[in-house]
Order: structure tokens, then C-alpha cells, then sequence
């Protein structure tokens, strides 16, 4: 392969958007600067159970035990 068609493939390969997975921070979570919104949207994102946080259920399953669960003092 010669000098030019390597640097033809290199250019080439530049061009090519690479989009790596990654789960979404705790800002992107909270949607932030909407305040209003930040607990909302964190509870919404782990209580979801086919959000990003591979958690499934987990969550969800844990609060309504405990909601079952009687109080006593």
C-alpha cells in the first residue's frame, strides 16, 4: 500500500463518528439547572426498571417491602 491510499484510509477513518455507551452522570440524571424538577427526575430514573442503572427491580421491590412492612414504635 502506498503513501497516498494509506493516507486516503486514515482520513477516511477520522470521519467516522465513534459513539462509545456510557451511562448518564448524575447532572444528566437530575436534568439540571431545573430544580424544580431534580428529585422527581432522580426518583424517576431509579425506580425505572429498564433504566441504564441495570438495576431492573431492585429498587422498586425494596420500597414497596418496606411500605408493606407495619411501623411500630
Amino acid at each position: 500500500m502506498n503513501y497516498e491510499r494509506l493516507s486516503e484510509a486514515l482520513a477516511h477513518f477520522r470521519q467516522i463518528a465513534f459513539h462509545e455507551k456510557r451511562s448518564p452522570t448524575f447532572m444528566e440524571i437530575t436534568s439540571y439547572p431545573h430544580l424544580e424538577n431534580v428529585a422527581s427526575n432522580v426518583l424517576d430514573f431509579y425506580f425505572n426498571p429498564n433504566a441504564e442503572h441495570g438495576l431492573g427491580l431492585l429498587l422498586l421491590e425494596a420500597l414497596l417491602s418496606l411500605v408493606a412492612t407495619p411501623v411500630t414504635m
